[in-house]
């Protein structure tokens, strides 16, 4: 009678070891299951998350924006910009008056003074239109001693009454200065170059060359 306990309590005792070993063994899966199920979820998450991320990325470039620039990016050294704004860069002061006084003198052009005209550098030619022999050579030396280059020659003809002088609207300055030698107030002013001229001034003497 007392066998027959025995092996009944031992039958017992086993089936409630193998029913919390089974228990603990569903949960163990259970827990494994539940932290599967957790991992699955947080790394879709992460990739959702980096998809996400990269999306902002993908439409910037596609309009042609650049993505903003890592924070720890080494920024620009601000000292040029200090420089500029306190008026100094590379020792020069901004605004220095003896600065600016130069550049001024060096955008103003200078002022030229024309060139004197002297009596040296015209050329005058005389031609005989009386027939008086030697009153062509007597005027040419008193033109010469007064500075002015002369040479001497017969005109076409010596049928002349008044002086006449000939010279080119360029040439009118030195023509006045050739004028103020004499009394020309009967002289024929010709504002034109005379056949085969070939200097500055040309004079005919007429036969009103006593008044020279």
């Amino acid at each position: 009678m007392m066998h027959k306990i025995g092996k009944k309590a031992q039958k017992k005792y086993r089936k409630e070891v193998l029913e919390r070993s089974a228990i603990g063994i569903i949960l163990v899966l259970f827990a494994l299951m539940t932290y599967g199920l957790f991992f699955l979820a947080n790394r879709g998450q992460s990739a959702k998350s980096r998809e996400t991320d990269a999306i902002p990325e993908q439409l910037m470039e596609s309009y042609g924006m650049a993505p903003e620039a890592d924070s720890l990016a080494v920024s620009p050294d601000p000292a040029p910009a200090e420089a500029v704004a306190s008026g100094v860069t590379d020792g020069t002061v901004l605004g220095d008056e003896s600065t600016s006084e130069v550049s001024e003198e060096t955008s103003q052009p200078q002022e030229t003074t024309p060139p004197v005209l002297t009596a040296a550098a015209i050329t005058i030619t005389l031609l005989n239109g009386n027939g008086v022999s030697g009153v062509a050579g007597s005027i040419a030396d008193r033109l010469s001693e007064a500075g002015f280059q002369v040479k001497t020659d017969n005109a076409e003809n010596w049928e002349y009454g008044a002086n006449e002088i000939f010279f080119t609207t360029e040439n009118r300055e030195k023509a006045e200065m050739v004028l103020a030698q004499y009394a020309y107030a009967g002289w024929i002013i010709h504002e034109e170059q005379y056949l085969g001229q070939e200097t500055d001034i040309l004079i005919i003497l007429g036969s009103d060359y006593s008044e020279l």
